[in-house]
């Protein structure tokens, strides 16, 4: 890092295309991030290298937009990749992800974070050596702000006594459950604890159910899928869609979507399905 002469940032600083106006942009992982940013930049830079060493994107990208693989090392204004070949991007930005962090907090009630992973979390929010602390969006994926919100209503219950919270061991052998159905199961890093995939859904409703608190809308469980479908055919303009829960509150209605062969009053019902 220290030999490149171009500039770097994380995305994590990132704000609007337009500051990358005409320029060479390479951007590093093809995480959510880093592909939501490729598709945002493709109006104003003159060329988006998208690196990673995961399987190709699943939808066809703009011509600006060039998948290659990770870097091997930078150099001066050069970035070469893992197949040798060498990109002089002006920007190199790094969409890797992030670390929990959690500088704020004492030594005594610090959680343990081991492979990007935050052990020993009850419902992913309370810390079971501390019941009394609860964290709130540590999950990577999915539904995020509206899962947030089901978090703190259910870290709000708790603290109001609307219902009894757990023993340790009761919330450490659900703990062990759950890292099993997510980790141990599918063979995956302990990283992806955070990551709920399918499960989502279920999580939502043991929420809802123990905070005595509505769940999310069915149309907005119905809406999410869209989307992701939806970016897999418009990858630079998915974003610029406006949709409308419905009043029955299991369908949506899409007000706009930015391609002529989709129409613009779309109605899903879940109820239907």
């Amino acid at each position: 890092m220290e030999t490149y002469l171009g500039r770097l940032l994380h995305s994590h600083s990132y704000r609007t295309p337009s500051a990358f106006r005409d320029q060479t942009v390479l951007v590093l992982g093809a995480g959510p991030s880093g592909k939501d940013i490729a598709a945002d930049l493709v109006p104003e830079a003159k060329k988006v290298y998208l690196s990673h060493n995961n399987d190709p994107v699943a939808y066809e990208t703009p011509d600006i937009v060039e998948e290659v693989p990770g870097i091997r090392q930078l150099h001066g204004s050069f970035a070469e990749l893992l197949d040798g070949r060498r990109v002089e991007p002006d920007v190199l930005l790094m969409a890797t992800g992030y670390r929990y962090s959690f500088p704020f907090l004492s030594k005594k009630c610090h959680p343990v974070v081991r492979k990007e992973h935050i052990e020993h979390l009850h419902k992913f929010i309370v810390d079971i050596q501390h019941p009394s602390l609860y964290f709130i969006g540590l999950n990577k994926d999915g539904l995020s702000f509206p899962q947030y919100h089901l978090q703190a209503e259910y870290a709000a219950a708790c603290i109001a006594g609307v219902f009894k919270q757990k023993s340790r061991e009761e919330m450490l052998n659900e703990y062990d459950a759950m890292y099993k159905k997510l980790v141990t199961d599918k063979k995956r890093e302990a990283m992806f604890y955070h990551c709920l995939d399918l499960y989502q859904w279920d999580y939502h409703e043991q929420l809802s159910t123990e905070s005595r608190v509505p769940n999310l809308d069915q149309g907005l469980e119905k809406l999410y899928w869209h989307v992701v479908d939806r970016r897999e055919f418009s990858f630079s303009d998915f974003k610029t869609a406006v949709y409308r829960i419905n009043d029955d509150k299991t369908s949506f209605k899409s007000l706009y979507e930015p391609d002529e062969n989709v129409e613009q009053q779309k109605t899903l019902d879940l109820s239907k399905q």
